[in-house]
């Protein structure tokens, strides 16, 4: 019988899992959110990595990321062995659902934090600002509380359509500290007093102090 030769294809998949490991970021998920270790196979930070790695490598839709893991070393990337079939939308929608719970924004800034401090880079400047993207549809909006799809002041010139809007804190290496999606209507006036009052949760009183705040003169 002839041996049989497997052919992976790595890609930038390996490089981008050691960094994903240096800022510690399914340790921070895991620890971020809430979640049953003891019916959880896979950690809700060991799924938000796969997804991580997917954006980055191959930007497959939800539905198709356990095809670009068929061709992959999961032991490799997650230090344990996962089959591409638990990587399927079912786990990583409950694993969006999870961070969601917890606040996405105030995961990812702890996450941005801990980068910053890998790379020995001071919070010494914030540079904070706004901007609308335009979206075609309906979009009929929830019933519950949630993301509001809705007509705002239009940075892209367009008024007739509904928009959201992104908020962003970006250093001067322009690597973004705090990034959160908000109603289309919403403000830079109010944008910048929530930004701050997030901002003051996340940074320790020292890094708060030395803070230089850049805004426009919505501020």
């Amino acid at each position: 019988m002839s041996d049989q030769i497997l052919t992976l294809h790595v890609g930038p998949s390996q490089l981008l899992s050691k960094l994903c490991d240096e800022i510690e970021l399914e340790k921070t998920i895991n620890n971020l959110v809430k979640w049953d270790s003891v019916r959880c196979h896979i950690s809700p930070g060991t799924r938000i990595k796969a997804l991580v790695l997917n954006i980055l490598c191959s930007g497959k839709p939800l539905y198709k990321v356990h095809e670009f893991y068929q061709n992959l070393d999961s032991e490799m990337l997650f230090d344990t062995s996962i089959s591409p079939d638990q990587l399927n939308d079912d786990a990583l929608g409950r694993a969006l659902d999870y961070l969601y719970k917890a606040e996405a924004w105030k995961v990812y800034s702890t996450l941005a934090l801990k980068a910053l401090k890998k790379l020995n880079l001071p919070i010494g400047v914030l540079h904070n600002d706004t901007t609308s993207i335009s979206v075609y549809g309906e979009y009929k909006q929830p019933k519950e509380d949630g993301l509001q799809i809705t007509y705002g002041y239009s940075k892209a010139h367009r008024p007739d359509l509904k928009q959201i809007v992104l908020g962003m804190g970006v250093t001067p290496e322009r690597i973004p500290i705090l990034a959160k999606v908000e109603n289309g209507n919403t403000s830079d006036k109010s944008w910048n007093v929530e930004f701050i009052q997030k901002m003051r949760k996340i940074l320790s009183h020292e890094d708060w102090k030395n803070l230089i705040y850049q805004a426009d003169s919505a501020l």
